[in-house]
């Protein structure tokens, strides 16, 4: 999940619905490619 308006609780919540990840803007395209990266070697992609 990406999002403007990160908290820990926004996180959890995400999490616990099924959100691979969380990242808060602004991020870094290396972020987000390193996250994409681990969700397709966890989900055997």
């Amino acid at each position: 999940m990406i999002t403007g308006y990160a908290t820990v609780e926004t996180a959890r919540e995400a999490l616990v619905k099924g959100a691979f990840d969380f990242i808060a803007k602004p991020f870094k395209p290396a972020d987000l490619r390193a996250i994409i990266k681990r969700a397709a070697e966890e989900l055997g992609k």
